[in-house]
């Protein structure tokens, strides 16, 4: 049961949540042999078939689930309208302001694949790393 408790807590750095999957395997194997003592053999047979298992459910039922939220995450404000405050280029970054907080901040780096001038509104497409992307806003 430690064993599990020590790789479920290895999972913070990978982040794939496989790790937990097999800590909580040798938990549960750690748990259930309290009650029935099992051998090695079935301790090891139990815990590859929960592992199989735990993984199979995150994959399938939680993960999707929760891959598809933004909340926090750097697509969160896709589709804000900003202006330009520092022109872009094609080589060279520009300035964005949006009216409410993108990721927590309203002016970022941005850029393009065309050049957009100072004053013209712009679309968020995509955020990579601390850099928008953004293309020119038609509407209103």
């Amino acid at each position: 049961m430690a064993l599990g408790l020590i790789i479920a807590g290895l999972e913070v750095l990978t982040g794939d949540f496989l790790l937990l999957g097999i800590g909580a395997s040798a938990i549960t194997v750690g748990i259930t042999d309290r009650f029935f003592n099992l051998t090695i053999t079935q301790e090891l047979l139990f815990m590859a078939l929960l592992t199989v298992v735990y993984i199979f459910l995150w994959k399938n039922f939680i993960h999707s689930k929760v891959k598809g939220t933004t909340i926090g995450q750097s697509d969160e404000g896709i589709g804000e309208i900003g202006v330009v405050i520092e022109p872009i280029t094609e080589l060279e970054e520009g300035k964005v302001e949006f009216k409410r907080p993108v990721v927590g901040s309203k002016i970022w780096l941005a850029t393009a694949k065309e050049p957009i001038e100072r004053g013209k509104k712009v679309k968020l497409v995509k955020i990579i790393g601390q850099i928008a992307e953004v293309e020119p806003y038609e509407g209103e």
